[in-house]
């Protein structure tokens, strides 16, 4: 028997000309597709205003929906109804299943707060179906009747070895190297962050412009190299609202600092933010060099085998000869303008990565937190989303003690990295 999969599309439709944007989900079993039409409805419903809580209220159902139908009984399983079977007991088997998998890997994510807070959102949807009549196995208006939240929330202190939301790192000097068992780069790792000094050097040295573009946009959101390659000229999708400076202003809320950008690096997709400011400084430095290059791009694209074109639009970092750059291409850059004309430069493109946690973690940490190496997982959770590292402990626990070092030997002189607007106006 094949085994159905719940796919999540985004959407686009006018009703009443009115346009609407969310998320469905699909059953997909072999060729046949099968709407989750009450679902969807709540999702439309409650995700209309914002594609991010569309996003996550849909993520949401899919991954309860995806263990539900693994946990139910063959019998069940053939009807994309399957999902009217639900009870309160396994939305607290789901939180277990969560909490016993992320223990057992010697993860702290999701922590403990986040599979709370899902579990509720599963039940608040189920609170909305039961509210209008559908045959589920849920009572009506029961989300925050508190007998009852004890039939579908997990006992954490019973079953979760994550403790607390806060912890001490260690004590050592935030001068020593860090020593982990998992990674042996970090075991010898030299606890160093670009300066603006370094970072302007490495931007001079480049023959090419565009590749201190794909540099700044590394700083400002802490992709690698594929995702950097991703940035389009005008988005599509999830990314549809994206659009060079200044017209990205009319596609994102007013007053935003940030816009989602979504990729997919190392095979798996993620939503970060980028910086408006640096995305300004980005454009005003590059984006005349791109209208040139790209009549040589689309010169180049008519050779490409037709099924090998890339659509116009989605390529934004272009090379002098018209050709999208490629996280190779700007490796290999990288280490020959080094070589060149940086004699002894310590840092590579990756490192704008490590600049980004730092000043991530200077940004969201306090002084007293960063001296005496806390651990926050909110802060971690954040960060990880943002940079994509499983083992964002590990990185944690390197970059606090990078910060303690910079914040203990320059006495706050790295403030640069917090005001955004003034070091992305420096390089514009």
């Amino acid at each position: 028997m094949l085994l159905m999969q719940i796919t999540k599309e985004l959407i686009s439709y006018n009703y009443d000309n009115i346009p609407f944007q969310h998320h469905i989900l699909i059953a997909n079993l072999g060729i046949e597709k099968h709407l989750l039409s009450y679902v969807n409805i709540y999702l439309k419903e409650k995700c209309t205003s914002s594609l991010k809580t569309s996003e996550n209220y849909a993520n949401n159902l899919k991954n309860f929906f995806t263990y539900l139908y693994k946990t139910l009984p063959k019998e069940i399983r053939h009807s994309s109804d399957f999902w009217h079977s639900a009870s309160t007991e396994y939305i607290k088997r789901w939180q277990r299943y969560r909490v016993r998998n992320r223990d057992k890997l010697k993860k702290t994510s999701p922590s403990d707060e986040t599979i709370y807070n899902q579990a509720s959102l599963v039940m608040e949807f189920y609170t909305w179906a039961a509210d209008n009549d559908l045959p589920v196995r849920f009572q009506k208006k029961s989300l925050n009747d508190k007998s009852n939240r004890k039939s579908w929330r997990l006992d954490f202190k019973k079953y979760s070895k994550q403790k607390r939301k806060t912890q001490q790192v260690s004590q050592d000097s935030g001068l020593e190297n860090i020593s982990t068992e998992k990674n042996k780069y970090q075991r010898t790792r030299k606890l160093y962050c670009m300066s603006n000094e370094d970072i302007t050097s490495l931007l001079a040295a480049y023959s090419d412009p565009v590749y201190g573009a794909c540099l700044m946009l590394s700083l400002a959101t802490g992709m690698r190299e594929e995702g950097v390659c991703q940035f389009p000229y005008i988005g599509t999708g999830h990314n549809a609202h994206i659009r060079t400076y200044p017209d990205i202003l009319v596609t994102i809320p007013n007053s935003s600092k940030t816009f989602d950008f979504s990729i997919r690096e190392k095979g798996k997709k993620r939503t970060i933010q980028v910086n408006l400011a640096a995305w300004k400084a980005i454009c005003e430095n590059y984006l005349p060099l791109y209208h040139e290059r790209k009549v040589k791009f689309l010169e180049y694209r008519k050779t490409l085998p037709e099924h090998e074109r890339p659509p116009i639009n989605s390529i934004f970092f272009l090379t002098k000869k018209g050709r999208p750059v490629t996280p190779k291409k700007i490796s290999q850059v990288t280490w020959a303008q080094k070589e060149k004309h940086l004699e002894n430069f310590k840092f590579t493109f990756h490192d704008g990565r490590g600049w980004f946690i730092t000043r991530f973690l200077i940004r969201h940490l306090t002084r007293e937190q960063i001296s005496n190496h806390v651990f926050d997982i909110t802060v971690a959770e954040m960060l990880t989303e943002q940079i994509g590292h499983e083992d964002f402990e590990t990185t944690y626990k390197h970059y606090v003690k990078v910060a303690s070092l910079i914040l203990e030997t320059l006495d706050g002189k790295f403030d640069y990295s917090v005001a955004d607007d003034e070091f992305w106006g420096t390089l514009g």
